[in-house]
């Protein structure tokens, strides 16, 4: 009676691992997705010569908004600002 009851255990795990090792493998395939990047100069870094003007700042901020949304239209996501680039990245 008892080696029924180990032998009944042993399948069930058996079974239990070859299943969610192959439910493991199969999330791992499905999971990847690849990218691809679009670097952009920042506008900013045209007209950042005339210093602190109010302005001008206002102008800046419009010209890196509207370049923003454009990219973002065409389905780029922003994922980094540097210094002087914007760095986008879209599924391909």
């Amino acid at each position: 009676m008892k080696k029924h009851l180990y032998l009944s255990i042993i399948v069930v795990v058996l079974l239990s691992l070859a299943g969610w090792t192959g439910y493991a493998r199969g999330q791992r395939s499905v999971g990847r997705q690849t990218w691809e990047y679009h670097v952009d100069a920042a506008p900013a870094t045209q007209v950042a010569h005339y210093g602190p003007d109010v302005e001008v700042a206002r102008t800046i901020a419009a010209e890196n908004e509207r370049l923003i949304n454009q990219r973002a239209a065409e389905g780029w996501e922003l994922t980094a600002v540097g210094v002087s680039y914007f760095y986008f990245r879209r599924a391909k």
